[in-house]
């Protein structure tokens, strides 16, 4: 009867990826996936790179009292990154707040191609969405020619 009140949440959708180094696959690969819905739905999963550098991720939903409350201003932490690549340096591909509980468009096609360079600065990156009147942000290795404006970038070396 309670689960009458539960709600879906989309935590992240399908992710597909590949990760290189100066343009080189990295192959096995540890990529981490870790989602965080309010601390209360924390997930965290892995994915391995193949030979050619490439990686997914299934979508992840939960279903959850708290994204059925409309006096709550939802939102996922998403993080995906290489952690286990050199002992010193996680590389992060993509850090950000989704903001809702709906699936983006804008979020699935980004994180549909999410083709990253490690050697590449960390850049704050900014995107639209047709769902949502303010732009969405991202800290990401990864650039797309559509749709993203790089704000700010940082030199990690």
């Amino acid at each position: 009867m309670l689960s009458l009140f539960k709600k879906e949440a989309c935590m992240c959708p399908q992710i597909k990826g590949r990760a290189v180094l100066n343009g080189k696959p990295l192959s096995n690969v540890t990529v981490t996936r870790s989602l965080n819905y309010y601390g209360i739905a924390l997930y965290q999963d892995y994915a391995e790179t193949d030979n050619n550098g490439v990686f997914s991720f299934p979508k992840y939903s939960v279903f959850s009292f708290f994204a059925n409350n409309p006096f709550r201003k939802n939102s996922v932490h998403q993080v995906i990154a290489i952690e286990e690549y050199d002992e010193d340096d996680i590389y992060t591909l993509w850090a950000t707040v989704q903001p809702g509980i709906n699936e983006l468009d804008s979020f699935k096609e980004k994180l549909g191609s999410l083709d990253c360079d490690i050697s590449n600065n960390i850049v704050k990156g900014e995107f639209d969405d047709a769902s949502l009147k303010e732009k969405c942000w991202v800290l990401t290795r990864c650039y797309w020619s559509d749709n993203f404006d790089v704000v700010e970038s940082f030199d990690d070396n």
